[in-house]
């Protein structure tokens, strides 16, 4: 049998992403820890041995450990040193952020805000934990998850204006405007507009309201953040609409939200069902505002043309049998994830099991005769 020679092996840059950056960087530590690496693994591959002295790897463990220590673990740490400095730094950010004098601070608006007004304590609550973020110094955070709701937002406005191009039977013009500019101003409001095309009446628009999160509110809002509501209202105006539909996600409804709202004759606000690709309530909201803005449009002649009893008893059975649908989706869901997690739980057994046949080989092989006098 040959002797064993040294050689180079090159390590892979995800083994080497497992070694501290500062051992890294000293070439004396590295090649220590490579060879207490090897040395620990070879080890443990050994095959054949019932017994492996494993002496080296509490070795090797207090070595970590010491490397470590200083660093995490004991109060003179470096990590105990710099968290009781942010906690107690009265100058610090933390502290400010949590000053009760201050009216500025995070906390202090949250509690002047709530002395003036508690009727959307929810709303509130989530604006505290987003200055808290900005304040303790997580402004990029707070960035990424707008830019990220952005993106989700524009999906939302495609499958909303591509859902009405599908079913809308008419020339009707759709279009999605949530980036442009409005002439004359620095606003940007509605998403998705839909000019009406009727040779009975010309000029009629409607704006739709697309909010793909549950970052909305009903009631309560403020000057920087608006209900749902006024910036339909807002929208109607400054695009020169006559009416408004807003358009939300069934699984972000709100307390006190149906999944149909009507707000009055010109303003709906609907709930669809995304996950499934259930936009049945939008087809009627565009449909229903469709026909009440020709319908005010030519005047009041024809006011009568349309069962509002017949109308509302089967808008009333569409809602219910739609809520049904919705639990029976919700039932099928739950019942695969159930067969899912049921599925995983068998594999695992089917694996410790394996696990156990080869351990049982093991003990057999060991105790065997031709064991015994190969030795």
């Amino acid at each position: 049998m040959s002797q064993p020679q040294p050689f180079e092996h090159e390590v892979s840059v995800e083994l080497a992403s497992l070694i501290p950056e500062e051992v890294r960087g000293d070439p004396g530590r590295l090649k220590d820890w490579v060879d207490r690496a090897l040395l620990i693994g070879l080890k443990a591959m050994i095959e054949g041995s019932n017994s492996v002295d494993l002496s080296f790897v509490n070795k090797a463990f207090e070595g970590w450990k010491a490397d470590v220590s200083d660093k995490l673990i004991g109060p003179k740490s470096d990590f105990e040193v710099a968290l009781k400095a942010w906690f107690e730094d009265s100058g610090g950010s933390f502290q400010r952020a949590f000053d009760l004098e201050d009216k500025k601070s995070p906390l202090g608006k949250f509690l002047k805000k709530q002395k003036s007004d508690r009727k959307d304590h929810h709303d509130d609550v989530q604006q505290l934990i987003r200055d808290l973020q900005v304040h303790l110094g997580y402004e990029s955070g707070v960035a990424d998850e707008a830019e990220k709701g952005t993106r989700k937002g524009s999906k939302f406005e495609e499958e909303v204006a591509e859902f009405l191009e599908s079913v809308k039977g008419n020339s009707d013009g759709i279009g999605i405007v949530g980036e442009m500019l409005i002439d004359g101003t620095k606003r940007k409001v509605g998403d998705v507009l839909v000019e009406i095309d009727s040779p009975r009446s010309t000029d009629l628009k409607m704006i739709l309201e697309v909010k793909a999160g549950a970052d909305y509110t009903l009631r309560g809002g403020t000057e920087k953040k608006p209900t749902l509501p006024d910036q339909m209202t807002t929208a109607m105006q400054l695009r020169t609409c006559h009416g408004s539909i807003a358009v939300t996600d069934l699984k972000h409804l709100k307390k006190t939200q149906k999944a149909w709202n009507e707000l009055d004759r010109h303003r709906i606000l609907v709930a669809v069902d995304r996950d499934n690709e259930d936009f049945t309530l939008l087809e009627i909201a565009y449909r229903v505002l469709r026909y009440r803005l020709l319908q005010d449009g030519e005047g009041a002649a024809v006011a009568d043309t349309l069962d509002i009893d017949k109308f509302n008893k089967l808008l009333d059975e569409i809602l219910s049998r739609l809520e049904t649908t919705t639990k029976m989706k919700r039932a099928c869901t739950d019942a695969s994830n159930a067969m899912t997690g049921v599925h995983a739980d068998i594999v695992k057994l089917e694996t410790d099991i394996n696990a156990k046949i080869v351990e049982i080989q093991g003990l057999i092989v060991t105790a065997s005769p031709d064991k015994e006098n190969s030795d």
